[in-house]
């Protein structure tokens, strides 16, 4: 069976494209991989960090000193550890701005529903970044 240099080139083009999309399709798995890994090695370091009682698990009272050193951190512009009364205002404007665009009952929490419509909503921003849009 003869394919001639035209067949051959499409031949090799098809391999190569093949080849192609095949790592394509790897490296996504391996991005993926990765951030299951960041998020679970966060999750241990948050359970390290503030679970007092050592149970493995953060309880409601836990999980808000969390919170409250993840403020803190975040808008703590000067530096001293703890939140002015300005650094304070810029964190509850964020969490206003945050709650009205998650919240969408208007309870002032977040149900399993919003929560992951949150999730994916960060997930989709996070693609954009990553130019992968």
């Amino acid at each position: 069976m003869k394919i001639g240099r035209v067949g051959a080139v499409l031949l090799v083009l098809a391999v190569v494209a093949g080849t192609g999309l095949a790592l394509a399709e790897e490296g996504a798995k391996d991005k993926e991989a990765s951030k299951n890994e960041k998020r679970q090695a966060h999750h241990a370091e948050m359970i390290k960090k503030y679970d007092k009682d050592g149970d493995g698990e953060l309880s409601k009272e836990e999980k808000s000193a969390a919170k409250d050193a993840w403020r803190v951190k975040r808008y703590d512009k000067d530096g001293d550890g703890k939140l002015s009364e300005t650094e304070r205002a810029a964190a509850d404007e964020a969490k206003k701005k945050f709650m009205a665009k998650h919240d969408k009952d208007g309870d002032g929490k977040l149900s399993d529903e919003e929560r992951k419509a949150m999730k994916k909503s960060f997930r989709e921003k996070s693609k954009d970044t990553d130019g992968e849009k």
